[in-house]
């Protein structure tokens, strides 16, 4: 049995799909810094907290995950920051 060449390259196109697509690594230092969480991001989520408290008196809670830049692992601004409000 032969195959057309329209078929081959069908059959080609169809395993190169299916290889492991290259993956993107990011250079270290590209992440965010705890400053800028600080400066940016942080203020947003407490003023939400601050006003849902008024809202509703019950317990609000920030949940994040384990990137560095929430001040988690060390004590650093944004620790602080969490701690004050």
């Amino acid at each position: 049995m032969y195959e057309s060449l329209e078929e081959f390259q069908y059959r080609l196109d169809e395993w190169d799909a299916s290889l492991p697509h290259e993956q993107e690594v990011k250079p270290k230092g590209n992440a965010m810094t705890q400053k800028y969480y600080c400066e940016k991001l942080l203020p947003i989520y407490i003023q939400a907290i601050h006003k849902a408290r008024l809202r509703s008196p019950q317990n609000w809670l920030l949940q994040e995950d384990g990137d560095p830049s929430h001040g988690m692992r060390k004590k650093g601004l944004a620790q602080h920051l969490k701690e004050a409000n």
